[in-house]
């Protein structure tokens, strides 16, 4: 029995119209790859890897500038002795953390655009289909991460507001 959940992945079994398996494993009614199919995923390429090295600049460039905050962080703390001055090595470490979330989404980028990549470069249908696959593959787990970070921002965003509220409610009290 199908589910009904949208966001569930195809199964595979049955009538329907996704697949599984290689390529050589499917019936010969279902769906190819299409020279349009082709032509976009190949179109996507250059763009996907543009975006994928650019995110990995910018994480590079986050951990250098972490690096430079974890050391300034150490020097405050160092000169003046207070534990507060190294918060800026805090920081650096938030900045690390925020940095290999970037790595992630990037990595599937510049994956997705290698694998379009073997799609120009492949002569046999069964080559061409793997190729597509692992691109899209790469777009679905871009997607499924992004997706995921989203919600996590937005419970945070939830939870911050509420917090804000009550803190607003505490202070109001304390000035009667």
């Amino acid at each position: 029995m199908a589910s009904d959940n949208p966001f569930d992945v195809p199964s595979g079994r049955g009538s329907s119209s996704y697949g599984s398996g290689s390529p050589s494993s499917r019936p010969l009614h279902e769906a190819r790859l299409t020279d349009l199919m082709e032509t976009y995923m190949i179109r996507a390429r250059p763009w996907m890897m543009f975006l994928g090295v650019i995110t990995f600049i910018g994480a590079g460039l986050m951990v250098i500038g972490a690096i430079f905050l974890v050391l300034a962080g150490l020097l405050a703390a160092a000169g003046s002795g207070r534990p507060q001055d190294m918060m800026m090595g805090v920081l650096g470490v938030v900045y690390v953390g925020v940095a290999a979330l970037y790595a992630y989404p990037a990595w599937c980028l510049v994956q997705g655009a290698s694998a379009a990549g073997r799609l120009v470069g492949a002569f046999d249908a069964e080559d061409k289909e793997l190729a597509a696959e692992s691109m899209l593959q790469n777009v679905q787990n871009l997607f499924r991460f992004m997706g995921i970070v989203t919600a996590i921002a937005i419970g945070l965003y939830i939870l911050f507001f509420i917090l804000v509220c009550f803190m607003g409610a505490a202070m109001g009290s304390m000035l009667r």
